[in-house]
C-alpha cells in the first residue's frame, strides 16, 4: 500500500467533486442532519481542524488512455456538506437569533459574517478565505481492494466520545468544577474526585458516567436553592438541559456563595460521614439526589444529634424499597409511590420531585426525634416547604388545597403560648381561615418565585415533545440496539406496570419479545408491539422497567440515556 500526505485547499476538493466516487457496498448514503453540515462549515470559518479526508488513487491503464479514479474511503459527509454549501443548497445559522446551532453560549455572542447565510450571500473576502482553507488529505493507493476495505474498518473502529466526554472538553469554570469533584483519569493529569463519588454511589466510571451523575446532582441542588425551594425549583437533567447548563456558567466562580459550589462540597462531604462508612451496600443515582437534597433542608436547622437518626432512618428506607421492588405489592405505598416511577422519565422533574416527596416525606416520620435549633425564630423556608407537602398542602380549617404562593404556615400551639416552632407544631392554613393574627406567609420571606422561573438551561416544552432520539446509523432508536451495544443482556425481563395491569415480556436475542398476552404465550419482533397488544398506545421507554438475569434492575429510560451518552447521539433532528 503506498500512501501520500497531501494538503488540499477547499476550491481543489470542489473540483475534485465530480470524479469522487462511493463505493456503495461499505459506505452509508447520506446520513447528516443541516446541523452538523453547518457546524462543519462553522468550524472552517472559524480555524478549527477537522479530521483528514482519505481517498483511495487509482489508475487504470488501457491501450487508449490511462484514467485516474477516486473513491472516498472516509470523509463522504464531509466532503458532502463543503460541496452543499459552495453550490449555496443551505444557509449557516445565525449564532445570536438561532437558538439550536450546537454552539457554545460565548460563541452565540460573537458576530460573523456567515451568519444566516448562504455562501453566495457571504462578503467576498469570506468567500474567498474559505475556499482557501487547506484540508489534510491522505491518497492510498493499491490494488488490493481488501486492504482498502480493511483500512475503512479500522478507520470506523474508534469509540465515539460520550456526551459527558464532550463536555469535559467545553471552555469555562464548570467544567473544571465537575471534573475536580467527581474525578477523572487523564492522559497527563489525574483528578481524584470526591470520597463520596467512590464510597458512597453505586455506579460505572467508565465514560464519565460519575461526572454526568455529579453534574445532575448539583444542578438540582443549583436549581432548588436559587429558586428558593419553590414547588417549581426542581430541573429536568436530560442530556440538552446538562449541555445547556454548562453552557450557560462557563463564567462560573466557585467561591462566590450563589454559585452554591461551596454549599454543595459541605453536603457531598456531610452525605459522605454518614452513609460512606462501607457497612451498607452503595447507593443508587436517585436516592443520592435525595439524600443531597434532603441534607441541605435539614443540616444546619436541627439540634445535634441528627445525623444518627437520618443514618438509621436512610437505611430503613431503602430497605422497605428494596423490598417493595422485589415484591411489587400493589398496597405498599413504596411501591406505588416510588418503585413504580423510578423506571417512569427519569430525567424529568416531574419524576424527580415525585420520587423526592415521597422520600422527603417517609424520612420525616423515621426521624420523629429530631429538633430544631432555634425554636423562637419562625419556619424557615426548607421547613415550609417540608409542612406544607407534609400536609399535601391542604388548609388544617376547611380542608382546601392552598396553592403554594398563598399558603400560610401557623403554630398549632400558638408562639405566644410557648408554642415551639417545629415540624410537629407547624400546619398550613389559606389566609381566610387565618383569623388570629399574621402567619408566617410564603411571600413575605421571599418564597414567592414565577409560575414559571424560566431557567435558561431548560427546553422549552415544544424543543422537548420534538426531540427525538436516533441511533448511531442514523434511525429511530429500538430498544434491541441496547442489547447490540451490551446494555440490554439476553433473558432480561421488561415490565411494565398500569394500575392494576402488568405486563413481564422476555427478551431473546437478536430481536424476539416474549409475552403472556391473549389466549397464551407469544413472540412479537418489538417491545412497543407486545405492550401495544394489551395497554394499546404506549410510551415504553417511560414506562418500563428491566430485570436483569443477574437480579439486578434499571429503567429503560436510563438505558437510553446511558446508550445517547456512550455512543455521543444528540437529538438527530434537522433545523
Amino acid at each position: 500500500m503506498k500512501i501520500e500526505y497531501e494538503e488540499l485547499p477547499i476550491s481543489e476538493l470542489i473540483k475534485l467533486e465530480g470524479a469522487l466516487q462511493v463505493d456503495s457496498e461499505y459506505q452509508r448514503g447520506a446520513e447528516w442532519t443541516v446541523k452538523q453540515e453547518r457546524l462543519l462549515i462553522d468550524s472552517l470559518f472559524r480555524g478549527y481542524p477537522i479530521p483528514m479526508f482519505y481517498f483511495h488513487r487509482k489508475t487504470v491503464e488501457t491501450t487508449l488512455a490511462t484514467n485516474t479514479f477516486f473513491y472516498i474511503i472516509d470523509g463522504q459527509q464531509r466532503k458532502n456538506a463543503i460541496c452543499r454549501y459552495v453550490k449555496n443548497q443551505f444557509r449557516m445559522f445565525d449564532p445570536a437569533t438561532d437558538k439550536k446551532t450546537g454552539l457554545a453560549l460565548f460563541q452565540r455572542n460573537t458576530l460573523v459574517p456567515w451568519a444566516g447565510r448562504a455562501f453566495d450571500a457571504i462578503p467576498e473576502e469570506s468567500r474567498e478565505f474559505f475556499l482557501a482553507v487547506k484540508l489534510k488529505a491522505v491518497f492510498v493507493e493499491t490494488e488490493n481492494p481488501n486492504e482498502i476495505r480493511d483500512l475503512f474498518i479500522r478507520l470506523q473502529a474508534g469509540l465515539p466520545l460520550s456526551s459527558q466526554e464532550k463536555r469535559d472538553a467545553w471552555p469555562g469554570n464548570f467544567t473544571k468544577f465537575i471534573v475536580e469533584s467527581a474525578g477523572k483519569q487523564g492522559a497527563t493529569q489525574n483528578w481524584a474526585g470526591h470520597d463520596f463519588f467512590k464510597r458512597v454511589l453505586k455506579g460505572s466510571t467508565a465514560r464519565g458516567n460519575m461526572r454526568k451523575l455529579c453534574a445532575a446532582m448539583f444542578m438540582q441542588l443549583y436549581s432548588r436553592r436559587t429558586y428558593q425551594y419553590t414547588p417549581d425549583s426542581f430541573t429536568s437533567i436530560n442530556s440538552p438541559e446538562i449541555d445547556n447548563f454548562y453552557q450557560y456558567h462557563i463564567d462560573f466562580d466557585t467561591r462566590a456563595p450563589d454559585s452554591q459550589a461551596p454549599r454543595f462540597v459541605e453536603l457531598l462531604d456531610l452525605a459522605t460521614r454518614l452513609l460512606g462508612d462501607g457497612t451498607t451496600p452503595k447507593i443508587e443515582a436517585h436516592m443520592a439526589y435525595n439524600a443531597i437534597l434532603l441534607l441541605d433542608l435539614i443540616q444546619g436547622n436541627y439540634a445535634h444529634g441528627w445525623e444518627a437518626h437520618f443514618t438509621k432512618a436512610f437505611h430503613e428506607f431503602a430497605q422497605r424499597l428494596t423490598a417493595a421492588k422485589r415484591s411489587k405489592d400493589r398496597t405498599d405505598s413504596y411501591w406505588i409511590n416510588y418503585g413504580i416511577i423510578i423506571g417512569q422519565s427519569a430525567s424529568s422533574k416531574s419524576t424527580i420531585e415525585a420520587r423526592f416527596r415521597f422520600f422527603q416525606q417517609e424520612m420525616m416520620k423515621l426521624m420523629p426525634g429530631i429538633k430544631r435549633l432555634d425554636p423562637q425564630r419562625g419556619f424557615s423556608p426548607q421547613e415550609r416547604e417540608l409542612i406544607y407537602y407534609r400536609d399535601e398542602g391542604k388548609c388544617y380549617k376547611c380542608g382546601r388545597v392552598v396553592p403554594w404562593v398563598n399558603a400560610e404556615i401557623d403554630h398549632v400551639q400558638p408562639h405566644i403560648h410557648g408554642g415551639e416552632t417545629s415540624l410537629e407544631n407547624g400546619h398550613v392554613v389559606c389566609s381566610a381561615c387565618h383569623l388570629r393574627g399574621p402567619a408566617v406567609h410564603a411571600q413575605a420571606h421571599g418564597q414567592q418565585a414565577p409560575a414559571d422561573p424560566g431557567k435558561p438551561w431548560e427546553e422549552g416544552e415544544e424543543e422537548r415533545s420534538r426531540r427525538v432520539h436516533r441511533d448511531t446509523d442514523g434511525g429511530k432508536l429500538k430498544v434491541q440496539e441496547l442489547h447490540r451495544v451490551g446494555l440490554l443482556p439476553d433473558g432480561s425481563v421488561l415490565t411494565i406496570t398500569r394500575g392494576a395491569q402488568t405486563l413481564a415480556v422476555k427478551f431473546h436475542s437478536p430481536h424476539i419479545f416474549v409475552a403472556d398476552v391473549g389466549q397464551g404465550r407469544q413472540e412479537f419482533s418489538s417491545l412497543n408491539k407486545a405492550a401495544r397488544a394489551v395497554f394499546g398506545a404506549i410510551n415504553v421507554w417511560a414506562e418500563t422497567m428491566v430485570t436483569f438475569p443477574d437480579g439486578r434492575q434499571a429503567a429503560l429510560d436510563d438505558l437510553r440515556s446511558e446508550y445517547l451518552d456512550a455512543t455521543g447521539d444528540t437529538n438527530g433532528e434537522d433545523d
